[in-house]
């Protein structure tokens, strides 16, 4: 069941987004919890992060200033820049073995 919902739940997203453009679907839920489980799968930067509130079309966006001048503002935020894809999907993989034993 559970494979059938990573099957499905990638088509979809891939399906949304041009041809190409992404190697594989984001899974952003079960990679949240391994930030906080397993955090050394995942390389880090400090970076100054806001909420915008006021755009037009940019509205509840996240905003990361990844802007190397001089004046930009103190990092307020840890952001995650790049996780061990193979590393992390093998927890997802232990976690669902564990759960069909």
């Amino acid at each position: 069941m559970l494979a059938d919902l990573f099957v499905f739940f990638a088509g979809t997203y891939l399906d949304r987004h041009d041809p190409g453009s992404i190697e594989g679907p984001a899974v952003h839920d079960p990679l949240a919890v391994l930030a906080i489980t397993h955090p050394t799968l995942f390389e880090r930067d400090r970076r100054h992060v806001v909420i915008e509130l006021a755009g037009e079309f940019t509205r509840g966006m996240t905003v990361i200033d990844r802007r190397t001048l001089t004046e930009r503002l103190d990092p307020n935020c840890d952001v995650l820049s790049h996780v061990d894809a193979d590393a992390a999907f093998d927890v997802v993989l232990d976690a669902i073995a564990h759960f069909t034993r």
